[in-house]
């Protein structure tokens, strides 16, 4: 689900559990992978309308993909996503849209191109990390999305692993095994690439100061945050800034 336009309060639940909210706006994305049902809901903010595209891809297409990537015959599980960004991935997904409300003039044909290109990136970028399918090894997907949720809206605040793992109701030893597993990354890690992730979105669309930006994603430090996002982006934030 692509945020297309607007803000909302999104929350979510497996049935039966605590609703956990994500603050989104335009250009976030949800990734649900789940075979399980639950639930979700949503309240706008602001004037903007709130408007949203859901996309779903067929298995047969990841399986086709994952043979050609990886030489698989069943794709790799995804990892479920709560109100991120992905520059690459919005691109993908505005053309999506622009073709599909092209007024007669789309092409099916660059439809499944898209389709194939998305694919691959969520494979590359957002397969989880492998678990032993005869054990409970796997974060339950309301643990997770609770966790991505906090993060979120906890963004600019320093990183406290014991205070995210009391938020889910776990240890911390067990919530940073588990959340590695769902997600390929660490707590800490995690939170990095969200942190950047906002900061390329604001260097891009707002004319905020770089220290600004910085402090607003939990930086303090002005050198800090220009290393942080080199070792991420490989250029410094003025770089990208200047395209």
């Amino acid at each position: 689900m692509w945020i297309i336009s607007g803000e909302a309060v999104v929350e979510e639940r497996d049935p039966g559990r605590d609703w956990a909210a994500s603050h989104v706006r335009t250009g976030d994305f949800f990734l649900t992978r789940s075979a399980t049902l639950y639930e979700m809901r949503w309240r706008a903010i602001g004037e903007v309308p709130f408007q949203v595209m859901h996309l779903y891809l067929s298995v047969e297409l990841f399986e086709r993909v994952a043979s050609d990537m990886l030489g698989c015959d069943a794709p790799p599980a995804l990892r479920d996503v709560a109100g991120a960004r992905d520059a690459q991935l919005s691109h993908l997904l505005a053309l999506v849209h622009q073709e599909l409300t092209a007024e007669g003039k789309g092409s099916e044909l660059f439809i499944q191109s898209l389709a194939q290109c998305l694919a691959v990136h969520l494979i590359r970028h957002y397969a989880a990390a492998e678990v032993d399918r005869d054990q409970q090894t796997a974060l339950p997907g309301f643990r997770l999305r609770q966790a991505l949720s906090y993060l979120a809206t906890h963004l600019a605040e320093p990183f406290s692993l014991a205070e995210l793992a009391s938020v889910v109701g776990m240890s911390k030893f067990h919530f940073s095994r588990l959340f590695k597993k769902a997600t390929g990354m660490s707590p800490s890690r995690y939170l990095i690439r969200q942190r950047i992730g906002r900061a390329q979105t604001l260097l891009q669309e707002t004319d905020l100061s770089i220290i600004q930006i910085g402090m607003s994603v939990g930086y303090t430090s002005p050198s800090h945050f220009a290393q942080a996002f080199r070792r991420e982006t490989g250029v410094t934030p003025t770089c990208y800034r200047r395209g």
